[in-house]
C-alpha cells in the first residue's frame, strides 16, 4: 500500500507497509542532505504519534494518517517546523550573551526527564526535570530565595563546614540541601527569568505553561498528537515519548543554541560533527 505524503520540491514521498509496520522514505537524489536528515528523523521515530483514541483534533493539520491504531505525524512538517525553531533559537542565542533557555520536562516513567537533563546540560542551559513547583516564574523573588539557600548550603558543604556541626544540625541541613537540589538543581545558576522555555510533555506541564503565558515568556513546545498547538507560541510536531525522537529534536535545539552562542562570542570552540538540520539550510 503506497501512501503519498505532501511533497517538498517533488523530492520526497513516504511509502508504508501495513504488514511490516514501518515507514521508508524514498528519493531520487539520495545524496541530498535534506533527504538524509529526514531519513534520520524517520529512523528516530519522530513521526509516531499516540493511539488514535487519545488524539487532540486540533493536531489534525499535522497528522498524516492512521496506521495500526496510531496517528502518524507528517514528517515533512516536523522537519520544516524544526528548522524554523532552530533558526529562531540560533538568532536568540547569537543576539545577546544574556539570553537564557529553560528546558522543562517532568513526566515520570518516561524518557523525558533524562533527555531534558542531558540536552540542557550540553548547551549550558537551565532545566527542570523533576516536579515543577508552582510559582517558579510567577513568584520568582520567592523562588530565588530557595535557589540562594541551595547555593549557600552547597558552598558551605564543600568547605567541610558541615563537619563542625552537631549530627542533628548536620542531618537537617543535608536533608534541606537534598530537597532543594531535587527541585532547583537544574536552575541553580538562574539569575533572572528565562527568555525562552522549551516544554516537553505539554499535558503534564500546564502549570509551567500558564506561568509562561502570564509573564509573556515565549515557549517552544514539542507537540505529540495528544497536544494543543494553540497553547504554544512556537512548536514542533513530533513524537515526545521515545528517547530517540526526543534526543534528536532536543539535540537540534541545543546545537542551535551552541552555534548561536559561538557566533556571538566569535569563537570556534563548538564543532558539530553529526548530521544536523543546519546542514540542510
Amino acid at each position: 500500500m503506497n501512501i503519498e505524503l505532501k511533497q517538498m520540491n517533488s523530492l520526497f514521498f513516504i511509502s508504508s507497509s501495513l504488514n511490516s509496520n514501518y515507514l521508508i522514505i524514498e528519493e531520487k537524489r539520495k545524496e541530498d542532505k535534506i533527504y538524509q536528515f529526514i531519513l534520520k528523523m524517520v529512523k528516530a521515530g519522530v513521526h509516531f504519534g499516540h493511539k488514535v483514541r487519545e488524539w487532540n483534533p486540533k493536531m489534525s493539520p499535522f497528522i498524516y494518517q492512521k496506521l495500526d491504531g496510531i496517528h502518524i505525524i507528517d514528517i515533512i512538517q516536523s522537519y520544516i517546523y524544526l528548522k524554523k525553531i532552530c533558526k529562531l533559537l540560533f538568532t536568540q542565542a547569537a543576539s545577546s550573551d544574556y539570553n537564557t533557555f529553560l528546558f522543562v520536562g517532568t513526566q515520570k516513567q518516561t524518557p523525558i526527564p533524562n533527555c531534558i537533563v542531558y540536552n540542557a546540560s550540553q548547551c549550558n542551559s537551565l532545566y527542570i526535570n523533576n516536579k515543577w513547583l508552582s510559582g517558579l516564574l510567577t513568584n520568582w523573588e520567592n523562588a530565588k530565595k530557595s535557589i540562594n539557600t541551595l547555593n549557600y548550603l552547597s558552598l558551605y558543604q564543600k568547605t567541610n563546614n558541615f563537619d563542625n556541626l552537631t549530627m542533628k544540625v548536620r542531618s537537617l541541613l543535608e536533608k534541606k540541601k537534598e530537597r532543594l537540589q531535587k527541585y532547583f538543581g537544574g536552575v541553580q545558576n538562574m539569575k533572572t527569568l528565562p527568555n525562552f522555555v522549551v516544554l516537553v510533555g505539554q499535558q503534564n506541564e500546564m502549570i509551567a505553561l500558564k506561568e509562561c503565558q502570564k509573564l509573556q515568556i515565549k515557549n517552544v513546545t514539542l507537540l505529540d498528537t495528544d497536544c494543543n498547538p494553540e497553547l504554544a507560541d512556537f512548536f514542533i510536531p513530533a513524537n515526545d515519548d521515545s528517547s530517540s525522537s526526543l534526543n534528536l529534536i532536543l539535540g537540534e535545539l541545543r546545537i542551535a543554541i551552541n552555534l548561536g552562542r559561538q557566533k556571538f562570542c566569535e569563537k570556534s570552540t563548538f564543532k558539530n560533527t553529526q548530521l544536523s538540520v543546519f546542514d540542510t539550510l
